[in-house]
């Protein structure tokens, strides 16, 4: 199932100038919808993957974005990700034996968005006469809600706590949340995602079950709506649903059929 949208961002900074949004600013965006326990230790008969040299540590002067990511993302845990192991909080955290830590220090960025769903709205006369353009099942705008900055070499943990508004308990039938962790300054709207998979559900994510258009991103974690299925054009719930399929919330509600048993 895919959501699709135009991106539009405003709001004020919340202590992080940059290229990317700051936190309430929202981005409307149409959207389409893995657990581990941490990087492996290396066997003695193999050879590190991130050596330490005479100094200690693991020479990255010349990495590219895409070597700083992939470093990064094995010490990366967010909820809703591959590695996923916290409910509500990001951790990076220590390089373990053989991945670290870095002689020059990462700029990494964590970046949390609350995602608001809301189906289209009636077909248009422009739409009836493009049908080989399809719809999005869905779209999504995306409001930062919180953004902190850090230098990252391995040596120490750091933790993101989940504002409370984008914690798992606090998210109804057409809000999510999604949270990208990337190496450099903040996400620009250029590399934020025009499609997000619903197919998913919270399950475990395949990398392109989230569209950031940038190589930047390290990790990220999805919890997409419980039941985006319900979501008027307004993002409000038209029906609430129940163990039996999808119940109207009013009267003279329209029925929505119950999804096959």
């Amino acid at each position: 199932m895919v959501l699709s949208a135009a991106v539009l961002l405003a709001g004020c900074s919340s202590g992080e100038a940059g290229a990317g949004a700051s936190p309430g600013a929202s981005v409307t965006a149409s959207a389409t919808a893995s657990v581990s326990s941490g990087p492996p230790t290396p066997s003695p008969s193999t050879p590190p993957p991130y050596p330490t040299g005479s100094a200690g540590c693991h020479r990255n002067t010349s990495w590219s974005t895409k070597d700083a990511a992939e470093w990064l993302r094995l010490n990366a845990k967010t909820p809703g990700s591959a590695f996923s192991v916290v409910t509500d909080a990001v951790e990076l955290e220590r390089s373990s034996d053989g991945y670290g830590p870095l002689c020059r220090p990462l700029t990494v960025h964590v970046e949390i968005w609350k995602l608001g769903y809301s189906a289209p709205g009636p077909v248009s006369r422009e739409d009836l006469l493009k049908k080989h353009r399809s719809r999005p099942d869905y779209y999504f705008e995306m409001t930062l809600v919180k953004r902190e900055r850090f230098r990252v070499d391995g040596r120490e943990a750091h933790s993101v706590r989940f504002p409370r508004s984008v914690r798992a308990a606090n998210l109804g039938a057409c809000a999510g949340s999604l949270v990208a962790v990337s190496v450099g300054g903040p996400l620009a709207a250029r590399e934020l995602p025009r499609d997000i998979s619903t197919t998913t559900g919270n399950g475990p994510l395949d990398r392109e079950d989230v569209g950031f258009r940038t190589r930047r991103v390290a990790e990220y974690g999805l919890r997409a709506a419980s039941a985006p299925q319900v979501c008027g054009p307004d993002g409000r719930p038209t029906a609430t649903p129940s163990p039996g399929g999808v119940v109207p919330s009013f009267p003279g509600g329209p029925s929505v059929p119950a999804p096959p048993s």
